[in-house]
């Protein structure tokens, strides 16, 4: 997939002041990796910094606060998604495995897990494999 067509999506409501409107609208970005969403509300919060108002419309927040507050990505084999925790957080990382499509990491996702995550706080590895989407979709 190509980043920027999720990143346009994203800028627009966050810009256009849908997730400022709309507190607890929850937006999932998936199958597009992880890997880039911090360069993105580092992009996000220097052109909202520079600009001001942003399409005319003055937010309250910094764009990056609306992401971390409303907007989830999952992945499947993100190499660089560890870069991703310290801005962006393991409360907005979900894993995924794919199943049952070609990518799927099934029937190995355990030992897939253990190896890409293994560096991980258990604490983190357990909100990126779990907690994290059991809340968002809310299945706890």
């Amino acid at each position: 997939n190509l980043h920027h067509q999720i990143e346009r999506t994203i800028s627009v409501l966050v810009f256009g002041g849908v997730l400022e409107k709309f507190p607890r609208l929850k937006i999932v970005s998936a199958e597009n990796d992880v890997g880039w969403m911090a360069y993105f509300m580092y992009r996000l919060d220097t052109v909202q910094h520079r600009l001001g108002a942003v399409g005319g419309l003055q937010l309250p927040m910094r764009a990056s606060e609306y992401i971390k507050r409303q907007v989830y990505a999952t992945f499947i084999a993100d190499p660089v998604f560890v870069d991703s925790l310290h801005r962006y957080g393991p409360d907005n990382i979900m894993w995924s495995s794919d199943y049952p499509h070609t990518a799927a990491t099934f029937p190995r996702s355990q030992e897939i897990v253990a190896k890409r995550f293994g560096q991980l706080p258990e604490e983190q590895r357990q909100k990126i494999v779990h907690d994290t989407a059991a809340r968002v979709y809310g299945l706890d």
